[in-house]
């Protein structure tokens, strides 16, 4: 059985840490190897099961990559996670719908493609400062804090992106530099791990690229049992999942919840990587 670990061309040959994958597939009879989900030579069939890890460049081009998608649908491959949840939780729109289901995120306003953006709204609900982003995005791509009182200069910035793209405009919480970013992870839907991204000195962004650091975390109990309720609203097979979050007035506000291709910080927890294959293995010859 031979299985792909689906990567970006920046990447051809996995991240350091997702190469460890292939030896421990390896002592379990099944060959392993690194995949360019962009390369038009791959023959997809090929393979008995496509784990998405590393597709870092799919939000450059959102069309490109659902074709992509129902390129595999089409030939039937099996993909995990599986390709509608990938197609779900690419588009943060999912927040809406689990904010209207009752789970608590932080404050958002949806913004639909538009010739003329206005974010006065922002300004008139009370707002000190707001974040904006794409509604596909990922390591803070075309994303910025900005304080309301400016909100035209925002919208001069991101009127070009409008008329492409949904927005997401999201109350800026403090509570991200003062005491950190959470982020948990499921591995087939059991709780794992967790640790606790900061944000690098006047920065807003948790990601190492803006100067972020991440260390471990003991999560409390009652944040773990909101992340899995949180996850509960999905259904199917989730081989992983990261629930990120942050706590305000002893309460956890969902940020978001990443089903497709996430850093997963096996790094901080190496025993973890083992938890991962044995959960493939599971899913492997579950009946």
């Amino acid at each position: 059985m031979k299985i792909g670990l689906v990567t970006y061309r920046d990447l051809p040959q996995l991240t350091e840490s997702d190469r460890l994958f292939i030896p421990l597939f390896a002592g379990r009879g099944l060959i392993a190897e690194p995949v360019v989900w962009s390369d038009p030579a791959v023959r997809w069939q090929d393979y008995s099961l496509l784990l998405i890890r590393s597709a870092w460049d799919s939000h450059l081009d959102p069309p490109a990559f659902a074709r992509w998608l129902n390129h595999l649908a089409a030939l039937g491959v099996w993909t995990l996670n599986p390709l509608g949840l990938v197609r779900q939780n690419q588009h943060k729109f999912y927040l809406r719908e689990l904010e209207g289901s009752g789970v608590r995120i932080i404050p958002t306003r949806f913004i639909a493609r538009t010739d003329r953006l206005d974010l006065s709204e922002v300004r008139d609900i009370g707002w000190s400062k707001a974040v904006i982003k794409p509604a596909i995005s990922a390591n803070s791509y075309s994303t910025e804090l900005f304080d309301v009182d400016d909100h035209k200069r925002i919208e001069m910035e991101y009127q070009g992106i409008a008329r492409e793209r949904e927005l997401l405009v999201q109350e800026f919480m403090p509570e991200i530099q003062r005491s950190g970013e959470i982020s948990l992870v499921f591995i087939n839907r059991r709780y794992s791990h967790s640790v606790l991204k900061s944000a690098g000195h006047t920065e807003f962004r948790v990601q190492a690229d803006y100067g972020g650091r991440a260390r471990y975390f003991s999560a409390p109990r009652e944040v773990v049992e909101t992340a899995e309720e949180v996850l509960g609203r999905f259904g199917g097979d989730i081989l992983y999942a990261r629930v990120d979050g942050v706590v305000k007035d002893k309460e956890f506000y969902l940020m978001e919840i990443e089903l497709t291709d996430p850093e997963l910080y096996f790094d901080y927890f190496p025993e973890a990587r083992e938890r991962f294959v044995e959960a493939v293995m599971e899913l492997l010859i579950r009946p």
